[in-house]
């Protein structure tokens, strides 16, 4: 609360000043008060959406995260809510803004996933699974989180098999992860392989 008061004076004492409203929208999605959070992005964003420092929308941008270096913050708030509303193609369009602005790609990219998860289109997000972000290369870096996200998918597909592989690729990403070896446990005790679920427990 005292936070929230804080960042509202600031902002009214520096109405030019958007990062106290950026910061505030993180403040009321992350402490559970999504309706707040959602209009306090919302204004944001409409005030980024005003700020014309060039009709050249790859400089627009720079200049944006120059001014505000988290800029990208409620487009992703944005973004979240929308894929809580099972409008994936509302919260991906989000996400592509929230990364224009510097918001973490990989973050907007595996939660373009899961929106369209949410929003049961389960071929589109198999297909994002492998359509990394742009400053990204398939099989390099890519984070165990989206070999889950995939073995899920496959799974809820039934495709079984594939899933399986997919849920290795994620263990061997992050070996010592325990909700990921738990999961691999799991389907060992699935396919009736005790021994092999009975040794990845007791990594």
């Amino acid at each position: 609360e005292e936070a929230v008061g804080v960042l509202n004076r600031e902002h009214g004492l520096f109405p030019d000043d958007l990062n106290p409203l950026i910061f505030l929208s993180f403040i009321q999605h992350a402490s559970g008060h999504p309706d707040d959070a959602l209009m306090t992005a919302q204004t944001v964003q409409a005030k980024l959406d005003k700020i014309v420092i060039s009709s050249n929308v790859k400089k627009r941008n720079s200049n944006l995260r120059g001014l505000f270096p988290n800029a990208g913050l409620p487009a992703y708030i944005l973004g979240l809510e929308a894929s809580k509303k099972q409008d994936s193609q509302v919260a991906r369009s989000w996400f592509i803004r929230a990364q224009d602005l510097s918001y973490d790609a990989t973050d907007c990219w595996l939660q373009s996933i899961f929106a369209e998860m949410e929003a049961g289109h389960l071929p589109e997000a198999l297909e994002l699974c492998g359509t990394p972000p742009r400053n990204k290369i398939l099989g390099a870096d890519i984070p165990s989180d989206m070999f889950m996200l995939k073995a899920i998918i496959l799974a809820q597909l039934g495709r079984r098999e594939e899933s399986r592989v997919s849920l290795e690729e994620a263990v061997a990403t992050e070996p010592f992860r325990p909700e990921l070896l738990k999961d691999l446990a799991i389907d060992d005790m699935r396919r009736s392989e005790f021994k092999n679920a009975a040794r990845v427990l007791t990594r």
